[in-house]
């Protein structure tokens, strides 16, 4: 078990996030798996609190051809790097590739919602959408 502290000036910030890393037999050759225990909810975490996060993908060419190679896992990796990943995905989610479309789409919309974020009241984008988390 490991734990990552939510980055300051996040939603997660002040948080502190219980995690997994499970070991294949075949380690380093492939990658671990991390899986936070702590319900959090964020783009690139899937629901269960499985972490979609490039590092920790199989190497090679990425099937989707979305990922350079040279994002996905590599057998000179270390648990640190892999820590210190996933905090910094906290701090900045990849819109891009959302395990979790729901909390891409709500994320999205506030970081782009400077008026509603800046003022005491929700912005109109805000009340009609329904999607503001303040």
């Amino acid at each position: 078990m490991s734990c990552c502290s939510g980055p300051a000036d996040t939603p997660w910030a002040d948080g502190v996030f219980v995690a997994t890393l499970s070991f294949p037999r075949e380690y380093p050759l492939k990658p671990p798996k991390m899986k936070f225990l702590t319900p959090i909810f964020h783009p690139n975490i899937y629901a269960d609190g499985r972490i979609c996060i490039s590092i920790l993908h199989p190497p090679g060419d990425d099937p989707m051809q979305y990922e350079d190679r040279s994002e996905r896992w590599t057998p000179v990796q270390s648990i640190e790097k892999i820590l210190i990943s996933v905090t910094s995905m906290l701090a900045e989610p990849n819109y891009e590739s959302p395990a979790n479309v729901e909390a891409a789409v709500r994320e999205r919309a506030i970081v782009s919602c400077c008026s509603c974020i800046l003022s005491l009241s929700l912005c109109a984008f805000c009340l009609r959408s329904n999607v503001c988390v303040r």
